[in-house]
């Protein structure tokens, strides 16, 4: 017997099988009785201790890694990294499939994601999954170019739970941009609202989803938000192709949210960019690139595919974060020698997250019983 199994059943259409066969669901949402948040937190199991946001013991992988020399450990991190440019791939090769080969839908989707960081990324992806790429674009099609932005803002914060109720009890910059919002009260209507479950608390104030709603308005609203866009500057194959592709995905400070993380939270005192330069960086890395790379293997562009490779093993390494701080501990005992002279850029720390993926995120196994330690040992 055949069973589908769904976290959530928006679509309310049966399943069925080539042979028309309809297939029972299981639908998990209403049966969970913690938050999302929570079941990721409790799924991604940190194991080792930490002192200060920082890990406090080495595995026993460490000890192996040092019989190594740097190239070889260089060569085994480059074939992480494409290991999950792969992986990443063939996500999207999926979406892809189910948006009727539209890349600006996955492409879409893949930036919504990327911009609901961790804690709030399903409710980012989920709420691309029902309000279209393709709707959006036709529907500010009305409006003059300084309008599509608010029209798209309005259209997210409402649908996705995010607009205040009432109106009162604001300062006058924020009554002034809920008036501005409620000229496209009737878009609301067009789409049903969703139940998502929204982490605001915590992290950086300019990381607020409300942030990210409105950098992602002021992408959508421009004409340069075309995956053909970005395949043309990736073919160019020119030194420049990062700052071409940062500047297509990045976002001033603009508008209400340039000084704002919630609509009761105090301005801030300094103006931020909606999406900035670093976000940018992770959107190529983890969305631009594995998309242009899969575009390239469907379409058998050679010359295109060594653009993409070429550019996802020399990106400059990004800021470091949870799971790259994490395995600097882990592999190289906070070795900043060893660590410097083999993870030199962007491709290289996606490597250390795919073994983390791999390897280290099964914390239930420990090292002991380690696939990458008898890897190591071999």
């Amino acid at each position: 017997m055949t069973l589908h199994i769904t976290l959530w059943d928006d679509d309310e259409r049966p399943i069925r099988l080539n042979n028309k066969k309809e297939v029972p669901q299981l639908i998990l949402s209403p049966i969970l009785k913690e938050r999302l948040e929570e079941i990721d937190r409790l799924l991604d199991l940190d194991i080792t201790l930490k002192q200060g946001g920082y890990f406090v013991s080495a595995g026993r992988c460490h000890s192996y890694l040092g019989q190594y020399q740097v190239r070889d450990i260089n060569f085994f991190l480059q074939g992480a990294a494409e290991s999950r440019l792969l992986r990443k791939a063939e996500g999207f090769r999926s979406r892809l499939a189910k948006s009727d080969n539209d890349y600006n839908e996955v492409l879409y989707q893949g930036i919504m994601a990327a911009l609901g960081y961790r804690h709030n990324q399903c409710s980012f992806q989920r709420l691309a999954e029902f309000i279209k790429y393709k709707k959006i674009r036709q529907i500010i099609q009305r409006y003059p170019p300084d309008k599509k932005p608010l029209a798209i803002q309005s259209i997210f914060l409402t649908r996705s739970g995010l607009m205040p109720l009432l109106s009162t009890g604001f300062d006058e910059p924020t009554k002034y941009y809920l008036k501005c919002l409620g000229e496209f009260d009737v878009l609301s209507e067009l789409f049903k609202k969703l139940e998502l479950d929204w982490r605001i608390p915590g992290g950086r104030p300019a990381n607020s989803p409300y942030r990210r709603i409105a950098g992602m308005s002021y992408l959508l609203a421009g004409k340069a938000f075309q995956f053909s866009g970005i395949i043309n500057a990736l073919a160019n194959n020119s030194v420049g192709i990062r700052k071409e592709l940062t500047r297509l995905l990045s976002v001033p400070a603009i508008g209400f949210w340039a000084t704002r993380s919630t609509f009761d939270a105090r301005a801030f005192s300094n103006e931020y960019a909606l999406i900035g330069r670093e976000r940018a960086d992770e959107i190529i890395l983890n969305v631009v690139i594995p998309l242009a790379f899969l575009y390239a293997q469907i379409e058998k562009n050679i010359a295109l595919h060594k653009s993409v490779l070429s550019l996802y093993r020399a990106y400059p390494k990004l800021t470091a974060n949870y799971y790259t701080r994490f395995m600097k501990q882990r592999l190289f005992k906070s070795d900043s020698k060893l660590y410097s002279d083999t993870v030199g850029n962007a491709s290289a720390q996606q490597g250390l997250m795919e073994i983390f993926n791999d390897f280290c995120n099964k914390g239930y196994e420990g090292c002991e019983h380690c696939g990458f330690l008898e890897w190591l040992k071999d």
